[in-house]
């Protein structure tokens, strides 16, 4: 059985906080999108992270380059 990683992940004009749950290959699959955006506004950022520590750093990077212009920024830290 496949471990699982929930993920917070929370917008800076709100208190509310979602948690998204999955093993690291549904999570993958989940924030596919996101990643894929962030490599072709940054091709610096991994698109196919190896590990969940890789996942995690791409995935704000993404979120950070996408939202760059835009007040509300989204977060995502790895709930242990």
């Amino acid at each position: 059985m496949e471990k699982k990683f929930k993920i917070s992940q929370t917008r800076s004009n709100s208190d509310k906080e979602t948690i998204i749950e999955g093993t690291f290959n549904e999570l993958l699959e989940k924030f596919s999108t996101t990643l894929v955006a962030g490599n072709l506004a940054n091709p610096k950022i991994k698109r196919d992270p190896k590990n969940m520590n890789e996942f995690m750093t791409a995935l704000q990077k993404s979120f950070n380059v996408l939202e760059k212009s835009e007040r509300n920024q989204t977060f995502v830290d790895l709930v242990k």
